[in-house]
């Protein structure tokens, strides 16, 4: 993923070294760190902004050109235009840049269950550590909060869940709500799916479960209305209640042998379902 740029460290570093004295670039040094906010930006490629670069190496090149403090006091004013266009341009080239690769900035970084996530602008969930998912906290400071419209908002931002490390078990509710959520690769050491883990996700179409599962939870999937493919692997012995109920757009299903237990309702109000196929 390409890097994520701040305004400041880059506007400070350039009007330092287009400043010419050291006095006058800290100065302004501390005016900027006290009165800019950080932006991510989506800065574009120019390898690693190299017009910036260039501008700065362009201007420390010309002011060490000047060697005599004398001369360079007499031609300071001369040079203020310069000075101004160059910042200006250093700004420009920070707000308005383009190329092929977008960087994206983090939103937010927390817990889930025994898990830790990263939440990226573009969408893109980064769940990383070992155990079982579950409850959602998020980081504030050195401390964790759990306000439940705050969580709501993270996972409503959420488009893409990515997996890194060895997570056994999607916990109960750890998806639930996620309704923008439109791709999931589950990983080979999952071996089950909790209760409401992915309820409510109605902009995800298909998921494929790993033949290491072998049971979902209670209204693990239900309502995931725009889900029109489910694919479920041979070590699944049991499906909870209403695991699939209000699936609308399910179609059908292949139910593998492995299957000991159907709970109630698991595929009620399913009403595209036109085939299943049983063990």
């Amino acid at each position: 993923m390409a890097r994520a740029y701040s305004v400041q460290p880059l506007f400070c570093l350039s009007l330092c070294i287009l400043l010419n004295t050291s006095k006058e670039a800290f100065s302004f040094f501390i005016f900027c760190s006290s009165n800019f906010s950080y932006y991510y930006l989506r800065l574009y490629e120019v390898t690693e902004c190299s017009i910036i670069v260039y501008v700065v190496k362009f201007c420390t090149i010309y002011n060490s050109n000047i060697n005599d403090n004398n001369e360079r006091s007499a031609i300071m004013v001369k040079n203020i235009k310069m000075k101004i266009f160059t910042i200006l341009l250093v700004i420009l080239l920070c707000f308005f840049g383009y190329s092929n690769d977008k960087a994206y900035a983090l939103i937010a970084t927390g817990k889930c269950g025994d898990a830790y996530w990263t939440l990226d602008d573009d969408g893109t969930l980064l769940i990383r550590g070992q155990g079982t998912t579950g409850a959602w906290s998020y980081r504030v400071g050195s401390d964790y909060a759990n306000d439940a419209d705050d969580i709501k908002y993270y996972k409503r931002q959420i488009k893409t869940v990515i997996f890194d490390g060895n997570i056994t078990s999607i916990g109960n509710s750890t998806f639930s709500n996620c309704e923008n959520l439109i791709s999931i690769t589950l990983p080979n050491s999952i071996t089950s799916i909790g209760d409401s883990a992915f309820w409510d996700c109605r902009s995800l179409t298909s998921i494929t479960i790993p033949n290491s599962v072998t049971s979902i939870g209670n209204y693990a999937f239900s309502s995931c209305s725009n889900l029109t493919s489910i694919t479920l692997p041979n070590s699944i012995t049991a499906i909870g209640n209403y695991a699939f109920s209000s699936c609308s757009n399910l179609t059908s299903i292949t139910l593998p042998n492995s299957i000991t237990a159907i709970g109630n309702y698991a595929f009620s109000s399913c009403s595209n379902l036109t085939s299943i196929t049983l063990p």
